[in-house]
């Protein structure tokens, strides 16, 4: 019972993880189609309309895209699971930066997307990662020689019984 609520779990994770995701690649896409995208959305309180900013924002932005995309298909990767959480806080603090210390923007319906996705995916990872299994894991070189050893063992007492 415990282990299918898990698997739930993670699999609604993973499928928000994938979610986002895509929105994110779908905002890094909008930074290098129309440079003026971040200055008219997010940051109206920016001096800076050279679309330099919006072009580094929108590397971030596929960065963390693409990085969300190889968590939600090996989400049992813890590495990338808690990197994937690092980048939720990162944009979490960045925004929360922008708005009350750089003032580039305000509490505006843009921002608080990005804080409530990012909050809400803090949570949501944190949660997640009590539930994620332990024999889902990336396998030492160790367990691998182990389960080498194990199979070749197997096979060679097989092929002694048959002879």
């Amino acid at each position: 019972m415990i282990k299918s609520r898990s698997l739930q779990l993670i699999s609604v994770l993973r499928t928000c993880i994938a979610v986002v995701a895509l929105m994110t690649f779908g905002n890094a896409l909008q930074c290098f189609v129309d440079p003026s995208f971040l200055k008219n959305r997010l940051y109206t309180n920016a001096k800076d309309d050279r679309g330099l900013t919006s072009r580094i924002v929108g590397v971030w932005t596929l960065i963390t895209a693409i990085l969300r995309f190889i968590c939600a298909i090996d989400i049992y990767n813890k590495p990338i699971f808690g990197l994937t959480l690092l980048s939720f806080f990162v944009g979490l603090v960045h925004i929360l930066a922008e708005i009350f210390h750089y003032r580039t923007t305000d509490l505006m319906p843009s921002s608080l997307i990005q804080i409530t996705v990012s909050g809400i995916s803090i949570i949501g990872l944190g949660f997640g990662y009590l539930f994620l299994d332990k024999s889902k894991t990336i396998q030492t070189m160790e367990d691998i020689e182990d389960s080498k050893r194990n199979t070749y063992s197997k096979y060679t007492f097989m092929k002694q019984k048959t002879s």
